[in-house]
């Protein structure tokens, strides 16, 4: 085990305040980009007149499991935080972790075709956890012996490749639908049960 160093100086107290506030811009946009898919997807959730109602169960259970997320990766992000303002090692390897697993639900899709406004939303909420994972860079490779270094960077990367494909993924789909025209509206009779 080893010992927390000092608290950080009066010129990084900026840098960890700015760490924070992308990360907690992160994790909310995980909530808002979750409750976009649904407002993205319309009546489709709904159910119909056959499914009786199961699409309201469908997204009880939905923000349940998101909720959950949110709140393990908030507490990952927390104690790495405090790890980071309190000098130690630890700090910035748990704090890429938790903005990677953020940075992993951005693969939901939940951008139609021509809402440039909302993917502009989506794309800021998305890049935030990118951003303080690269600030974070510098803090994660600068202190301890090389070694240990080396080895926390290979296993942040063998975690963080797959999370970050799918964040490109995801990202690119919002900037593919966005930029695509919408369908044309047609009316009909609106079905009744």
């Amino acid at each position: 085990m080893e010992a927390a160093k000092p608290g950080l100086g009066p010129q990084h107290r900026k840098l960890w305040i700015l760490i924070a506030g992308l990360t907690a811009v992160g994790l909310a946009g995980v909530v808002i980009d979750f409750d976009g898919l649904f407002v993205a997807a319309g009546n489709g959730f709904g159910g119909g007149c056959a499914m009786a109602g199961m699409g309201f169960l469908i997204v009880v259970l939905g923000t349940v499991v998101v909720l959950i997320f949110v709140g393990l990766v908030g507490g990952l992000a927390s104690l790495g935080l405090a790890l980071l303002w309190r000098g130690s090692l630890w700090g910035p390897g748990l704090l890429i972790a938790s903005n990677f697993l953020a940075m992993a639900f951005y693969a939901w899709a939940p951008v139609g075709p021509g809402q440039v406004a909302w993917a502009a939303t989506v794309l800021v909420l998305a890049s935030a956890p990118a951003l303080a994972v690269l600030l974070l860079l510098p803090a994660l490779v600068s202190h301890g012996r090389i070694g240990v270094r080396a080895l926390e960077l290979v296993v942040l990367g063998l975690i963080g490749l797959p999370l970050v494909w799918l964040w490109v993924g995801g990202v690119n789909a919002d900037v593919t639908a966005a930029s695509t025209l919408p369908p044309q509206v047609q009316h009909s009779a609106a079905a009744t049960c």
